[in-house]
């Protein structure tokens, strides 16, 4: 589901904004932030922002939060890190934020989710 990638031709026939998408799902271990974006893409954050909400109806922020949610889902069910360290290794900047942005998602907390699906 989330692999590695380096930027290729194949990434120029993309939109600016399914490239963005892109680099978050691949990218979604390391601290993805809108400069990030913009560096690695070479457009303007504010380009690349106001592109992404108008296709994707949401902020940029929320898609990455959404991207992690669904990254913490799958190593909830498959390993036995705890939510800290999901929440550390997801670049999340505490816990309790982490805890909330999947409650927020999912509708239960991480904890549950794990109870849920064992």
């Amino acid at each position: 589901m989330f692999y590695r990638f380096k930027k290729n031709k194949n990434m120029t026939s993309l939109s600016i904004v399914e490239q963005c998408a892109l680099y978050i799902k691949n990218c979604i271990y390391r601290k993805v932030t809108l400069q990030s974006i913009s560096n690695y893409l070479g457009y303007s954050p504010s380009t690349i922002s106001h592109k992404f909400k108008r296709e994707y109806n949401m902020s940029i922020k929320s898609y990455i939060n959404s991207q992690k949610i669904e990254a913490a889902k799958h190593m909830l069910a498959t390993n036995a890190l705890s939510p800290s360290e999901i929440a550390n290794s997801l670049h999340f900047s505490n816990q309790s934020y982490f805890n909330y942005v999947f409650k927020n998602l999912v509708g239960i907390s991480p904890t549950e989710y794990r109870n849920q699906i064992h």
